[in-house]
């Protein structure tokens, strides 16, 4: 935690010389610990691919700009978790464990609020008159609770590796996080599209889609609660606190000193300046597409294309890591960058209101899309085993 970090940014270039050779096999029990992460973040994916993707483009044909501006507050939380991480790290109860304290109540409430937005989706996402700010304070909720369980899963991830496979846990983080966002971005935007199951699913159109947005929360919500309950028998080791262990007052004092270093000063800057060449792209280009025509099913069949690289990527690329991972992370941000500007030529020769979309164009997209994101992912996984890999 952030011991670790502080003698990291401490010792400065000296830690980041040394050499971590990478074991490529798992132990039985590490393997099984990989798979339980991989579905704990799995379950962070799915509320912050309905914030972060599909829910916007539902939303866009019922709220103005302005009003998904209110809603990109959801975001938030995930973006500020450091501030009451170390609360998280310090307050817990023995009896389930250090991390699963914080892992099973923030799931079981998530698992409830799916519930709920299950009975209310009509007059809450789809109705005339949209409470953005009723909706924008569920929503934040969903992504405070998943934004609060990544801080126990990951702080539960650095245990659960020797130092010498600790990029594994940012392969689980990847593949995970990156398949509960699919889920709730892509395959959610296909399956609530009638246009879709109508073109490649059914063989008789239907106006009604293969899966509401009602039943897709609804089943979320079960299986966050399944998946909670489950999660009741997995053992974890019991926290023995030793000497360097620091009370929550401390660690706030530590975190300031640390801020404090010309080391960490500088990487601040370059993690708040890395995505500011692509960022709105990123978040607007899928929105404005469709705003000029580009169906949802279109989209959908796209990113078909790329979440396997994703995977894949997600995968293989931390073991191939040097012990400075910032260098693929500076080399992928300024393609993204690059990319970026290629994504609005684009949207500047998309055609307006275009009925079919023509294989040259859709095969733009294609490259486009499928080049954001191997780079994205090697962002991510650069940006994660920085951390991960100098707990």
């Amino acid at each position: 935690g952030i011991n670790a970090e502080y003698g990291l940014f401490v010792m400065g270039s000296k830690t980041t010389k040394k050499k971590n050779k990478v074991t490529m096999s798992l132990e039985p029990e590490e393997l099984s610990n990989a798979v339980l992460l991989t579905g704990l973040y799995l379950l962070q994916g799915i509320p912050l691919g309905l914030v972060f993707g599909s829910l916007p483009f539902i939303l866009k044909k019922h709220l103005s700009y302005s009003d998904l501006a209110v809603f990109s507050f959801t975001v938030y939380p995930y973006s500020l978790k450091l501030f009451w991480s170390p609360i998280v790290d310090s307050i817990f109860l023995d009896s389930p464990g250090r991390r699963k304290s914080w892992i099973i109540p923030m799931q079981i409430i998530t698992g409830c609020i799916f519930i709920y937005l299950s009975s209310v989706t009509q007059e809450l996402i789809y109705g005339e008159n949209i409470d953005r700010y009723f909706l924008t304070f569920i929503f934040l909720i969903l992504v405070l609770c998943a934004a609060t369980q990544d801080i126990a899963v990951d702080g539960w991830a650095i245990s659960c590796f020797p130092p010498n496979k600790r990029s594994y846990a940012s392969t689980c983080q990847s593949v995970g996080l990156n398949t509960g966002y699919f889920i709730s971005f892509i395959v959610l935007l296909s399956l609530n599209s009638a246009d879709f199951a109508n073109k490649w699913v059914r063989s008789e159109p239907n106006p009604e889609p293969l899966v509401s947005l009602s039943q897709y929360f609804f089943f979320w919500g079960i299986a966050y609660l399944v998946a909670t309950f489950l999660l009741f028998f997995k053992h974890e080791e019991p926290f023995v606190q030793g000497k360097d262990y620091l009370t929550i007052s401390t660690v706030f004092r530590q975190m300031w000193e640390i801020v404090k270093l010309p080391s960490v000063q500088a990487l601040l800057s370059i993690l708040i300046f890395l995505k500011i060449g692509y960022v709105t792209t990123d978040n607007a280009l899928g929105l404005k597409l469709m705003e000029k025509g580009l169906k949802p099913e279109d989209l959908a069949s796209i990113a078909l294309v790329d979440f396997p690289c994703q995977i894949i990527l997600g995968i293989f690329v931390s073991r191939f890591f040097s012990s400075s991972p910032l260098v693929p992370l500076f080399y992928a941000a300024l393609l993204k960058t690059i990319l970026a500007a290629f994504g609005i030529l684009l949207l500047y020769s998309f055609p307006e209101a275009t009925e079919t979309l023509s294989w040259t164009l859709y095969a733009l997209i294609i490259v486009y899309s499928l080049l954001s994101s191997i780079v994205s992912t090697t962002v991510f996984c650069s940006d994660d085993y920085l951390f991960h890999n100098h707990q």
